[in-house]
């Protein structure tokens, strides 16, 4: 069995992509020797358009490809709540809560690296 991450942009690809794209990205879904991963990052990044925009067919696609996940990698709970779908929960678009996400996860691990120096060679 082959574990495979999927860059958001390959999903994009699968449901938007020209013909051929969309063929290959389907063939990759398909292929039996294959069980995903995924993270949290990459939900955020395709799902909550779809769903502000009514993409009804392009929402069923990343939820039918997040269904078949067999390891996600969710985010920390220290470093951010579990993020919702919902993108204009509190008034913060997504793209603004995965920005304060990104820096709040550079802090955390320029923090981590100082406490421990050995880290800052480890990449």
């Amino acid at each position: 069995m082959i574990c495979t991450f999927l860059d958001a942009g390959v999903l994009i690809a699968g449901i938007r992509g020209d013909p051929a794209t969309v063929e290959r990205v389907l063939e990759i879904l398909n292929d039996p020797e294959r069980a995903f991963a995924a993270s949290d990052f990459v939900r955020l990044e395709v799902l909550p358009k779809a769903l502000y925009f009514r993409q009804q067919a392009e929402a069923a696609f990343y939820e039918a490809y997040f269904a078949t996940v067999v390891e996600m990698v969710e985010v920390s709970q220290r470093l951010w709540p579990r993020p919702t779908m919902n993108p204009s929960v509190q008034g913060w678009p997504v793209w603004m809560r995965c920005t304060l996400l990104q820096r709040r996860m550079q802090v955390s691990r320029s923090l981590s690296r100082l406490r421990n120096p050995r880290s800052l060679y480890s990449g």
